[in-house]
């Protein structure tokens, strides 16, 4: 079943139909809504918009709908540019401006006892005395 959620325009006391993805808006454009219909999920970075998928750097959390953004503070020693399912499973780390290196999904500046870290910020596990 299709939902149609409304919004009043001013001055004229009318109530307009949201854009199909919205589930409250502002406007009946796509980037006025304010939270979002099912399958949709809220994507704030940018000009706001209903995605069925969430930008990189961003996970969907279902409660409300809405794309919030991976763990990203080096502090924590977890520099994720991609992550899904929660803010640090990370799938992806920044390697642009300083190395870091996936490793149980969590992004590690060095890697641990046993592993070695490629240019592209994965880890390999060393073989023997080789490594790979």
């Amino acid at each position: 079943m299709l939902r149609t959620s409304y919004f009043t325009q001013i001055p004229n006391p009318l109530c307009l139909p949201c854009h199909t993805t919205c589930l409250n808006c502002s406007g009946p454009n796509l980037h006025d809504c304010m939270t979002c219909a099912l399958p949709y999920y809220f994507q704030s970075n940018g000009p706001s918009s209903c995605v069925t998928t969430c930008f990189e750097g961003y996970f969907s959390s279902a409660n409300p709908p809405t794309c919030l953004p991976c763990q990203t503070d080096p502090s924590l020693s977890n520099y994720c540019t991609d992550c899904t399912g929660s803010l640090s499973y990370c799938i992806k780390c920044h390697t642009d401006m300083s190395d870091f290196y996936l490793y149980n999904n969590t992004c590690r500046p060095v890697c641990p006892d046993g592993f070695f870290g490629l240019s592209d910020g994965s880890i390999e596990k060393i073989k023997g005395n080789v490594c790979l």
